[in-house]
């Protein structure tokens, strides 16, 4: 098995892994995820060092920018890019990784769940989002925070993260130079973001309904086979 064979089937096992996680805590409806593993990748004869450059997705992309990356390098649809960015129902990003702090769900057990947390948490009605940069004037950082807006200020309220490619999974975002969005959304009532693919958002919205985990789940694993298919 290759180097490249390995990584692919550990994220095979990663998404499994949380799905019976959530499975243990709560039924989520989501069963086995119909994704095949394929070998026959072939390692760089340095591997696993290399001096080639390779491209990367910036967080600070746009949507357009973002549905362009996933169709270029990997044929997704804005369709399969809305169901494979739900990966981020899982972990967290690390500010020594890549500047950034924070989990796209709520901490605790929640970041080992697989289920459609991610995308419920985008249209909650009491969800609050506010931009911050927690990097320099230099080299900017622009994360959306969350604050649970139902719960009183004595308590935490925090609901997690998102930064620009997520949340331009539901709005229209446009970025500036420097990855600032120019325009504005603190609930989903008050934006002047426009919407975008909110049907299919809102289809995985209900994370505690097994249909909504269930359709959530069979769209990433057609996504998620695409990308590791390509080789």
């Amino acid at each position: 098995m290759s180097r490249a064979d390995l990584w692919a089937l550990a994220g095979i096992v990663g998404v499994e892994i949380g799905r019976e996680a959530a499975n243990h805590d709560v039924d989520t409806g989501i069963g086995p995820l119909p994704i095949d593993f394929k070998g026959g990748r072939k390692d760089c004869p340095t591997s696993p060092y290399t001096t080639e450059m390779h491209e990367f997705p910036s967080a600070h992309m746009g949507s357009n920018q973002t549905y362009k990356y996933f169709a270029d390098n990997f044929g997704l649809s804005m369709y399969d890019t809305v169901a494979l960015m739900g990966a981020h129902t899982l972990g967290r990003a690390k500010k020594e990784h890549t500047g950034f702090e924070g989990t796209w769900t709520v901490s605790g057990r929640k970041i080992f769940h697989f289920d459609a947390t991610y995308h419920h948490n985008m249209v909650v009605p009491d969800y609050g989002w506010n931009i911050t940069n927690i990097g320099t004037d230099e080299d900017p950082k622009y994360v959306w925070k969350c604050t649970d807006l139902a719960k009183p200020e004595t308590m935490d309220r925090d609901c997690g993260i998102m930064l620009d490619t997520d949340i331009g999974m539901l709005l229209d975002l446009t970025v500036d130079e420097k990855g600032k969005p120019t325009c504005e959304f603190f609930t989903l009532d008050q934006r002047t973001c426009k919407m975008m693919n909110w049907d299919q958002v809102y289809s995985y919205e209900n994370f505690f309904f097994e249909d909504a985990n269930h359709k959530f789940a069979m769209d990433f694993s057609r996504a998620f086979d695409k990308v590791i298919s390509k080789f």
